[in-house]
C-alpha cells in the first residue's frame, strides 16, 4: 500500500522535502494557519470508503487523525480563523456535502446534503461570506458563517465548478471544465 505524502518548502520552492502523513488513501485537499498547524484531507472522488482529516501542530512531522467521514469524498478543506472551518465535498453520484467544525477541527457536524450536485471548493471573504463551488455550474453563497446557504445564478448548468477563489470582497474567480473561468465583479450576483 501507498503512504501518500505532503511536499513542504522552506525557501520559497528552491527545495522540497517530503513529509509523510501515514495515510493510505489519496490526499486531496490542505491548508496551513501558519507554518506550524495544518490540516490535509484524504479522498478520492470515485471511490468514497472512509476519507479522514489529519492535523500536524509541528509543521507536518506528525499528523493526528482527527475524524473518518463515512462514505464521503473530502474536495477541499478552508479555515476562517483557528476555531471555525468547513470541507466540501460528496459522495459520487449522491449529491453533495459541507461539514462545518466549530473546535479547530477535533469534531465535524454535517450539513444536510444540499441538493444533487458535488461540492468540490470552497472560500470565505470575511467570517460570514463564503461560498462553494459544485458539479453544474453550481455556486452556492452564505452570509451567516454557514447557518445558510442559497445558490448562485452563475447561467451555466453544464459545466463543472473545480475552484473559487476572492481577491477582496467583491472580485471572485471560479474555474471550470472546458477551460472556462467565470469572474464575479459584484460579491457573486452575478458571473
Amino acid at each position: 500500500s501507498t503512504n501518500w505524502i505532503v511536499i513542504k518548502t522552506t525557501d520559497s520552492g528552491e527545495s522540497w522535502i517530503q513529509l509523510s502523513t501515514g495515510c493510505q488513501d489519496y490526499l486531496s485537499s490542505l491548508f496551513f494557519f501558519n507554518e506550524l498547524t495544518g490540516f490535509v484531507t484524504s479522498g478520492n472522488r470515485y471511490v468514497s470508503d472512509n476519507n479522514i482529516v489529519l492535523k500536524t501542530s509541528d509543521g507536518g512531522m506528525n499528523w493526528v487523525q482527527k475524524q473518518i467521514f463515512n462514505n464521503s469524498h473530502l474536495s477541499n478543506i478552508y479555515f476562517i480563523n483557528e476555531s471555525t472551518g468547513f470541507i466540501v465535498g460528496g459522495r459520487y453520484w449522491y449529491g453533495g456535502y459541507i461539514f462545518k467544525t466549530t473546535d479547530g477541527g477535533d469534531n465535524w457536524i454535517q450539513y444536510p446534503q444540499l441538493q444533487s450536485n458535488f461540492m468540490n471548493s470552497i472560500f470565505f471573504t470575511s467570517q460570514d461570506t463564503g461560498y462553494v463551488a459544485g458539479d453544474d455550474g453550481r455556486i452556492l453563497k452564505t452570509n451567516n458563517c454557514g447557518l445558510n446557504w442559497d445558490y448562485l445564478n452563475t447561467g451555466n448548468n453544464y459545466t463543472g465548478f473545480y475552484s473559487i477563489t476572492f481577491i477582496n470582497s467583491n472580485i471572485g474567480y471560479v474555474v471550470g471544465g472546458g477551460g472556462k473561468i467565470y469572474m464575479s465583479s459584484n460579491s457573486g450576483n452575478n458571473w
